[in-house]
C-alpha cells in the first residue's frame, strides 16, 4: 500500500518515500457532441492507457497516458535518475489535459516510490472489511494474492462543463435525472500484478483528510470513517468483460443517515447503497452514471477488448524474469485484465439521493476477495492505496503594507479563491483587527479613508459575494490607521469559513492567513564632534557622523535634498553630506564626514554651533530629525621665558645663569607640548648632555601656568666678546593638534672686567755684606676700567717679607694697603744690611696677591731684583835686600794687586805708605825709583813700587819696615787695606 497526504494545485509532496501529486489544474469543459457518451468526451474508457487508442471514438477525452506521464517521469527522475530511460516512453510531455484532480501511485515492490521493502507491500490485515470502521482494522505488512496486488494506483476528476444542456441519464425515466454542468466526475484505474481470476476493487472517497503519516504496519488505522464517506465498488466477472459498479454511504449504523431511495446493508447497518449499476461494461456512447472496463481479450462476443496493452509507466507483470527497476527494465505490457478502469458522475448518483457533493479529502483505492452474492461490500479486504483528492479547498491571502509606524494609514488586501472543483459558498470572513467582514463595504468616514483616526478601520470595497464558483476568486480592500499601543510587529489573521451546501449545512471548508506589519520606529542620530579648544586663526576640524538609529524593520532613510543637514555656523552642509554617502541610510547605517572652520577675529568664546539633520523613512513624507552641538573653547597660548645671571664677570670665571619659563597663556590653554629652549652661548638647554645645565625641571611640555627653571653655569672663555651677550630662545606648540610656534626669548649680557696687578721693584744692585741695599716697591691696579676695585691683598718679599706688616722693620716708607682702586698704585720704601753669608747675588721677589672685589679670583704679580754682593779685596807684596848694611843702599819692590771679586768695582782712593819709606804715592818721595801704582787700582790689576834707601846709622838691626795700602771700592766708604 502507498499513501498520500492532502495537496491542491499542482503541489507535490514526497514524504517517507510515499510520492503523490496532485494537480488542480483547472476544470475541464466537456464539449457537447452527438457521436459520444458523456463519458466518452471526458475519458477514453476503452481499456488501455494509451490516449486517442481510436480517433474515431475516442478523440475528444483523455487517457491515462496523458494524466499520469508527468508524475511518473517525477518519480523517475527523483528515484532513477541515473537508470537507462526505456525506448518508447515519453520523458518530456507535460500535462495538458482538463483534469481538476490527478493522482498516481505506485506500490509494489521494486518500482520508484514503493514504501517498504523489496519483499513485503502494506496490506489490509484479517478482518477487515469495507462495512466495519478502520479504526477496528489494521494495516499489516505483507503481499497479497497477485490479482490482488495493486502495482500502480490513479484518479482523475473532472467538472463537467460546457454543455448547452442537461443530457438525461440512460436507463431512467425522462426528467429523472440529468448529466449537467459543474457535475464531478470520477476516474479511477489501475493496473494489478497479475490478471489471473477475477479482482474484485473498490474505492473510498473519505470526507476528512486522512493522516497517512500515522498509519503503522501491525496497528489499527488511526482515523474512523466519517459519516458521508462514499465507497464505489467495482465486481468484475466473465474474465473482465462484466461489471457491476455500487455506490455505497457511510453512514456508521444511523440509519437516518440513509437517503431515499438508499439501502442499508452491513455490519451495524453501517453502510446505505445508493446506487447500482449493473452490467456497467464503459462503451463510447455510454450515458449512464457509472462504467468500468478492463484490458480483457477480445472474443466474438466482445470484440472490443484490447487484451494485453503497452504499459507507459513503470509496470512489473508476474513472472517477468527481465524486470530490472535499478537500471531501468521493466514490463512492457500489461497483461490481460491487469489493466483497471472505472468513471462516474458522483454529482448525479448523489443528486439522485437529494443530496450534493459536498467535500471529499482523500481517495483509498482497495482490492478484496469474493463476497456475498452479488456484492462485495462484506469480503475481506487485501491491497490498498491512499491519495490525495481534495476536492474543496477555499484559499485566502492577505497582503498589504508590511511596514508603517504610529499615525499611519495601512491598507489591506484580502483574496479569497475557491481552489476545490465545487461551488463553496460564504459563510464568514472575519479579521482579528479589522472585524467582520462577511457583508462589510463602503463604510470609510466621508468615504476617505484619510479620515480615518488611531485605531479605526474601514472597508473601501467588498466583492465577496454569496459563492464562489470552482477557481472564482473575490477581493476586499480594507484600510485601518495604526494606532499609539498598537503591538510591533502587528499581527492580524483573516478567517474565511465557506460551506459546500447553499444552506450552509454541507461541509465546511476554511482558510486563514495572517499579516503583519512591521511597526518600524524610525530615529536618527546625528554625532558632532571636533576640536574643542582653539583660536583665532587657526584651522578647526569638525566631525559629522550620521547614524541610522531606527529599528531594523524601517526602510531606509533618505535625506532631505534641501536641508538634509544644516549648521549655525558652517552653513548648509547637504551637498557634504551626499557627496560623503549620507544621500540613504540603511538600517544601523552610517555616514561620516568633516569640515574644517577657521577661526575668525572675533568669533565669541566659546564658539558654539549646532548641526540639524532632516530625513524622510524612504516612502514615507515623515520628517524625522536630529541636532547636536559642539563648543570650541577659544584659548589664547602664550610663553614667558626670563633670563638671569652675573652681570660681572672675566675670562677665566664661571658665569651663572637661571633661565625661567613660564606658560602664561590663558587658563583654558592645552598646555604647551614639543618644545624648544636654546641658547646662543649655551645651546640646547633641553639636552641632558649638555655640559653647563647643571640643574633644570623644563622638558618638552608646559602646563597651563605651568613653569619650570634651568640653571646653568659657563666659564667665560678667552676671545669671549665684551661685553659677553647671550639670547635663550623657547618654542613651544599648544598641546593638541596645534602647530602653532608659541615663543619667547630673553637676553643677557655680561661685562667682562681684565682685572690686572702690576708690582715693579727697584734698589740697589750692588752691595757687599754689611752694607745696606735700599728697596723701592711700586704696585699699581691696570685693570680695565669696568674692573672693581682691588681687595683683600698682600705684598710679600721672600727677603724682606710681609711688607704690609706696619712692625716689618725693613719698610722705611709705604703707601699701600690689602686695597688698591681701579687705575691706583703705591709705593713701599725699604733697606736691609746684607748679611755675611747672603748668596752673591742676593736675589728677592715681591709678590702681591688681590682678588677684584667680589670675586675670589686670585689677581697677582710679582718682581724679582738682585743685588749683586761683590768681595773687593787687596794685597801687598814687599820684596827687597835682605842683607844690608848702614851706608849700603836697600832696594824694595812693593807689588799691590787687587785681589777683589770679579764684580767687585775699582778700588780707589789709595794710598800706599811705609813706615821706613813714607808715602810712596808722594811723587817727591826720594826713596821711590820707580812706580806703577797710583790711587786707584782697577779689579783684578797690579802694580809696583821700586825704593831704595840707603841704610842710616842708628837704624835698627835688623833694620824692619811695613808697608801698608788704604783703598775703597769704587762708590763704597769701605775701607780695603793689607799690609806687609
Amino acid at each position: 500500500m502507498e499513501t498520500s497526504t492532502p495537496s491542491k494545485n499542482s503541489r507535490a509532496i514526497w514524504l517517507a518515500s510515499i510520492c503523490l501529486l496532485v494537480g488542480v489544474l483547472g476544470f475541464g469543459a466537456v464539449p457537447a457532441s452527438a457521436a459520444s457518451g458523456i463519458f466518452t468526451r471526458i475519458f477514453e474508457m476503452e481499456g488501455n492507457a494509451i490516449d486517442e487508442n481510436d480517433a474515431s471514438l475516442y478523440k475528444e477525452g483523455e487517457d491515462w497516458q496523458r494524466t499520469n506521464n508527468d508524475i511518473w517521469v517525477d518519480l523517475w527522475n527523483t528515484y532513477l535518475p541515473s537508470a537507462t530511460k526505456p525506448t518508447g516512453w515519453d520523458f518530456d510531455v507535460p500535462y495538458s489535459g482538463k483534469a481538476a484532480v490527478r493522482v498516481f501511485v505506485p506500490d509494489y515492490p521494486g518500482l520508484p516510490g514503493f514504501v517498504g521493502t523489496i519483499f513485503d507491500d502494506n496490506i489490509f490485515g484479517a478482518g477487515c472489511k469495507d462495512d466495519l470502521d478502520l479504526n477496528t482494522c489494521k494495516s499489516e505488512t505483507g503481499n497479497s494474492p497477485d490479482k490482488n496486488q495493486w502495482t500502480n494506483g490513479y484518479a482523475a476528476f473532472y467538472n463537467i462543463e460546457g454543455l448547452a444542456a442537461p443530457v438525461p441519464v440512460d436507463g431512467l425515466p425522462p426528467g429523472t435525472l440529468y448529466h449537467q454542468n459543474g457535475d464531478l466526475v470520477i476516474v479511477m484505474g489501475g493496473d494489478v500484478h497479475d490478471g489471473d481470476g477475477s479482482s474484485q476493487v473498490g474505492g473510498w472517497l473519505f470526507r476528512q483528510q486522512v493522516p497517512a503519516e500515522l498509519i503503522v504496519p501491525g496497528e489499527d488505522f488511526p482515523f474512523s470513517r466519517s459519516i458521508g464517506d462514499i465507497l464505489v465498488t467495482v465486481d468484475w466477472s466473465e474474465g473482465g468483460r462484466t461489471a457491476t459498479v455500487r455506490a455505497y454511504r457511510w453512514i456508521g449504523g444511523d440509519t437516518t443517515e440513509c437517503p431515499t431511495p438508499g439501502v442499508v446493508l452491513g455490519t451495524d447497518d453501517n453502510l446505505c447503497k445508493i446506487f447500482e449499476g449493473p452490467n456497467a461494461v464503459c462503451t463510447p456512447e455510454y450515458n449512464g452514471l457509472a462504467c468500468a472496463i478492463a484490458n480483457y481479450a477480445p472474443t466474438e462476443e466482445a470484440p472490443e477488448g484490447v487484451g494485453e496493452t503497452p504499459a507507459p509507466w513503470p509496470y512489473i507483470a508476474k513472472g517477468d524474469r527481465s524486470v530490472d527497476p535499478a537500471n531501468g527494465i521493466f514490463t512492457e505490457n500489461f497483461p490481460e485484465t491487469t489493466l483497471l478502469e472505472g468513471i462516474l458522475n458522483l454529482s448525479a448518483i448523489l443528486r439522485l439521493n437529494d443530496e450534493t457533493v459536498g467535500c471529499f479529502s482523500d481517495f483509498m483505492w482497495e482490492t478484496r476477495s469474493s463476497g456475498a452474492p452479488g456484492e462485495t461490500y462484506n469480503a475481506k479486504l487485501k491491497d490498498y492505496l491512499l491519495g490525495d483528492t481534495e476536492l474543496c479547498g477555499i484559499d485566502v491571502d492577505k497582503s498589504g503594507g508590511t511596514l508603517s509606524k504610529v499615525g499611519d494609514l495601512v491598507s489591506y488586501n484580502i483574496l479569497v479563491e475557491n481552489t476545490g472543483i465545487v461551488r463553496l459558498y460564504k459563510q464568514s470572513i472575519t479579521d482579528t483587527l479589522l472585524g467582520d467582514l462577511t457583508s462589510t463595504n463602503g463604510n470609510c468616514p466621508g468615504g476617505d479613508e484619510d479620515n480615518l483616526t488611531e485605531g479605526e478601520s474601514c472597508v473601501e470595497s467588498n466583492a465577496c459575494g454569496a459563492y464562489l464558483e470552482p477557481d472564482g476568486t473575490c477581493a476586499i480592500t480594507a484600510w485601518r490607521r495604526v494606532a499609539t499601543g498598537d503591538p510591533d510587529p502587528l499581527p492580524n489573521t483573516v478567517t474565511v469559513v465557506y460551506d459546500s451546501d447553499p444552506g450552509l449545512q454541507g461541509d465546511e471548508v476554511t482558510s486563514s492567513n495572517d499579516h503583519s506589519v512591521n511597526l518600524f520606529q524610525p530615529a536618527v542620530e546625528v554625532v558632532k564632534g571636533g576640536d574643542t579648544l582653539s583660536k583665532a586663526g587657526d584651522d578647526v576640524t569638525y566631525s559629522f557622523t550620521i547614524n541610522n538609529l531606527s529599528s531594523d524593520d524601517a526602510p531606509n532613510l533618505l535625506i532631505d535634498d534641501t536641508s538634509g543637514v544644516t549648521d549655525t555656523v558652517l552653513g548648509n552642509l547637504t551637498a557634504t553630506a551626499k557627496a560623503n554617502g549620507c544621500t540613504s541610510l540603511a538600517y544601523g547605517g552610517s555616514c561620516s564626514f568633516n569640515v574644517v572652520y577657521t577661526v575668525q577675529s572675533g568669533d565669541p568664546d566659546p564658539l558654539d554651533n549646532t548641526v540639524s539633520v532632516l530625513y524622510h523613512p524612504d516612502g514615507f513624507p515623515n520628517n524625522i530629525t536630529d541636532e547636536d552641538s559642539h563648543s570650541v573653547n577659544l584659548f589664547q597660548p602664550s610663553v614667558d621665558v626670563t633670563k638671569t645671571g652675573d652681570t660681572l664677570s672675566k675670562v677665566g670665571d664661571p658665569v651663572n645663569y637661571t633661565i625661567t619659563v613660564t606658560n602664561d597663556g590663558s587658563s583654558d590653554n592645552p598646555g604647551l607640548e614639543n618644545g624648544t629652549i636654546t641658547d646662543t652661548l649655551l645651546g640646547n638647554l633641553l639636552d641632558g648632555s649638555n655640559p653647563y645645565v647643571t640643574s633644570s625641571d623644563c622638558t618638552g611640555t608646559l602646563g597651563p601656568s605651568g613653569s619650570c627653571t634651568i640653571q646653568a653655569t659657563r666659564t667665560v672663555q678667552a676671545g669671549d666678546p665684551d661685553p659677553l651677550p647671550n639670547t635663550v630662545t623657547v618654542h613651544f606648540d599648544p598641546t593638541g593638534s596645534f602647530d602653532n610656534d608659541i615663543t619667547d626669548s630673553d637676553g643677557h649680557s655680561v661685562n667682562l672686567f681684565q682685572p690686572g696687578v702690576d708690582v715693579t721693584k727697584t734698589g740697589d744692585t750692588l752691595s757687599k755684606v754689611g752694607d745696606p741695599a735700599s728697596y723701592t716697591i711700586t704696585v699699581n691696579n691696570t685693570g680695565s676700567g669696568d674692573s672693581p676695585n682691588l681687595v683683600n691683598g698682600t705684598i710679600s718679599d721672600t727677603l724682606l717679607g710681609n711688607l704690609l706688616d706696619g712692625s716689618n722693620p725693613y719698610v722705611t716708607s709705604s703707601t699701600c694697603s690689602a686695597t688698591l682702586a681701579t687705575g691706583a698704585s703705591c709705593t713701599i720704601q725699604a733697606t736691609r744690611t746684607v748679611q755675611a753669608g747672603d748668596p752673591d747675588p742676593l736675589p728677592n721677589t715681591v709678590t702681591v696677591h688681590y682678588n677684584p672685589d667680589g670675586f675670589p679670583n686670585d689677581i697677582s704679580d710679582s718682581d724679582g731684583h738682585s743685588v749683586n754682593l761683590f768681595q773687593p779685596g787687596v794685597d801687598v807684596t814687599k820684596t827687597g835686600d835682605t842683607l844690608s848694611k848702614v851706608g849700603d843702599p836697600a832696594s824694595y819692590t812693593i807689588t799691590v794687586n787687587n785681589t777683589g771679586s770679579g764684580d767687585s768695582p775699582n778700588l780707589v782712593n789709595g794710598t800706599i805708605s811705609d813706615t821706613l819709606l813714607g808715602n810712596l804715592l808722594d811723587g817727591s818721595n826720594p826713596y821711590v825709583t820707580s812706580s806703577t801704582c797710583s790711587a786707584a787700582l782697577a779689579t783684578g790689576a797690579s802694580c809696583t813700587i821700586q825704593a831704595t834707601r840707603t841704610v842710616q846709622a842708628g837704624d835698627p838691626d835688623p833694620l824692619p819696615n811695613t808697608v801698608t795700602v788704604h783703598y775703597n771700592p769704587d762708590g763704597f766708604p769701605n775701607d780695603i787695606s793689607d799690609s806687609t
